[in-house]
């Protein structure tokens, strides 16, 4: 919040030092695209929902999801033991042929869904 304070304070600055004479348009233009910019790195570098990927019944993507979140966090080995525990991990490919269909009905419950 402190960092968007800055930004902004600057811009208003940078436009006119005595805040008599402000082009709006340009301000709204400039202080959106920290945002936008943002947004966009967001899209490549955030991980899809485990939650919403099991829901859609992508329970091989899922895994993967988890198994990437787990090594960031360097708990790999206790998320394994996990998913194992719970039955989510299976070690044949089976389970990759459903992530290419997408079987699932809306309002259907899903594994996911009775767990919680």
């Amino acid at each position: 919040w402190c960092a968007g304070e800055i930004y902004s304070a600057i811009l208003l600055l940078a436009e006119d030092p005595h805040l008599k004479k402000l082009d709006w348009r340009r301000l709204l233009i400039l202080g959106a695209l920290p945002s936008l910019i943002l947004s966009f790195v967001a899209l490549f570098a955030l991980h899809e929902s485990p939650y919403v990927l099991a829901h859609k019944g992508k329970h091989a993507a899922t895994r993967r999801t988890l198994a990437r979140m787990a090594a960031l966090n360097g708990r790999s080995k206790e998320a394994e033991e996990a998913m194992r525990s719970c039955g989510m991990l299976v070690d044949d490919i089976e389970s990759d042929e459903s992530d290419t269909e997408d079987d699932t009905v809306i309002g259907e419950k899903s594994e996911v869904d009775e767990d919680l």
